[in-house]
Parts: C-alpha cells; structure tokens; sequence
C-alpha cells in the first residue's frame, strides 16, 4: 500500500498547526540543516563553515526544537518534507 499520500497530509497538518512556513527558520539555519541532510557530522560542518563544533550543536538543537522533533535527524527529514530546505 502506498503510503506517501497520507504521510504528506500528516505533515501538513504539523506544518498548518505548528505554524511552521519558510521564514520560520532563519536562512542559516536551512543551511546546518541542508548539511545535516548531507550527512555532515557537527564537525564537519563546524570545520566547514569556521565556527565551533558547540555553535552547531546549539543551532540544531534549536532547529530540532522548532520543528517539533527530537533528533537533528527527524527535524532535517521535516525541514525537507515541509518544503523549508530543497
């Protein structure tokens, strides 16, 4: 059975009562988010964009909490799924 449809009304029903659109994370957030979905460690990213591994650590958790999830993993899933990061 293909489940596709209701998992995306699922997450549209979070996005529409969390209130959740695109400006509700900030631009730089998208992006420890799109590195996330990469794959990156904190410590990739860190290297990568020049800032300490706890600056990451403290901007994932805050996406994560935003987005309702409780793990740097399911909020980037989210993100994707809700259209906040391509």
């Amino acid at each position: 059975q293909n489940w596709q449809p209701y998992v995306q009304a699922g997450w549209e029903l979070v996005s529409e009562a969390q209130g959740i659109s695109k400006t509700y994370l900030q631009p730089d957030v998208e992006a420890f988010l799109v590195h996330t979905v990469a794959g990156r460690s904190n410590a990739q990213i860190a290297a990568e964009m020049f800032i300490a591994r706890s600056t990451v650590a403290t901007i994932l958790h805050s996406a994560t909490y935003k987005l309702g999830m409780s793990d740097r993993t399911s909020a980037a899933i989210a993100a994707m799924r809700l259209g906040l990061i391509g």
